[in-house]
């Protein structure tokens, strides 16, 4: 991504790891339509820091020309939510048929790297972690992904970074209402409350999806050719109304205007939380000093406010 001859593709980039991931390349290298190419289900205009420049569909990437050395960012995914939109049998359809067309670009241009952006409901059902229907279908399709090109990859000789990604912040930040982060700040600017519903323990812990991929763009220039690398996303550990009281103060608001019903003693927790060893080593490696959770909230609460004034 640092040298003329080299090209860039960014797949989900009208999503929002996506949006994100093209303002992080975008001080790295050339910027034209020729070294960038942005990719989607469908194709757009996309406004950026730099302009305005066009999103292709994703299929188009396997007319593009093989031999230029490629980094391939594979972001684009259906969410969880589509599971019961689409119905499941509908969802692992439109995830295989995804699934195919990346292997059919990975084989045709043979990238020297590619960075998958998992997810942590992956490492759930790998390790057979009860999680509700829908979680479990996405978490089935995001292995099954990771299985293919993990293979492909080896194949043509590429390197492979694999990001377990649990519970992320920042800016671009799609459906906000359906992440609890994003909820509870929507909650805060609206009316300087939140309101929390889990009567059980629900913790996450929250990684600035820049840093994340900063550290991912670095542990996969860390292995050799063939070879590939997985972590999991990881930060300071946070009880859900705990995280509430924590944007109402760095929003400016009173940090005990919390509302939740009684807590279950004997319900279950709901732990979505990734291992912090493999991310914190690689993290200190990359010279990535990852954002603290007021930062996160802070970044990502700006965003939305922007949203609402546009």
């Amino acid at each position: 991504m640092t040298d003329a001859g080299d090209r860039t593709i960014i797949t989900g980039a009208s999503g929002w790891i996506g949006r994100v991931a093209t303002d992080v390349v975008l001080p790295l290298g050339p910027t034209d339509g020729a070294h960038l190419v942005l990719a989607a289900r469908m194709g757009r205009t996309l406004d950026d820091r730099a302009g305005r420049r066009p999103v292709v569909p994703v299929e188009s990437l396997r007319a593009l020309a093989p031999g230029i050395p490629t980094v391939m960012i594979h972001a684009g995914f259906p969410t969880q939510d589509q599971v019961e939109a689409m119905g499941a049998d509908a969802y692992r359809e439109t995830t295989t048929a995804l699934r195919s067309v990346i292997l059919e670009v990975i084989q045709h241009l043979a990238p020297l790297d590619l960075v998958y952006l998992s997810s942590g409901a992956a490492s759930s059902v790998a390790r057979g972690v009860r999680v509700p229907p829908r979680t479990q279908a996405y978490g089935e399709a995001k292995l099954a992904d990771e299985a293919v090109f993990t293979d492909s990859i080896a194949a043509t000789g590429g390197r492979l970074c694999i990001v377990r990604a649990f519970a992320v912040s920042g800016p671009y930040m799609t459906k906000p209402r359906t992440y609890a982060l994003g909820n509870m700040i929507l909650q805060a600017l609206d009316s300087g409350s939140i309101s929390v519903h889990a009567t059980h323990p629900v913790r996450r812990s929250y990684m600035a999806i820049d840093d994340m991929l900063r550290v991912a763009l670095h542990a996969v220039g860390e292995i050799g050719p063939g070879e590939a690398v997985t972590f999991e996303t990881a930060g300071e550990v946070v009880e859900v109304g705990d995280l509430a009281s924590r944007v109402l103060s760095v929003l400016g608001s009173d940090p005990a205007a919390v509302s939740r019903p009684p807590r279950d003693p004997g319900a279950p927790a709901d732990d979505y939380l990734g291992d912090p060893r493999g991310v914190g080593a690689l993290a200190a490696r990359a010279g990535v000093t990852p954002a603290t959770l007021d930062a996160q909230i802070a970044a990502t609460a700006q965003w939305l406010r922007e949203q609402a004034g546009s």
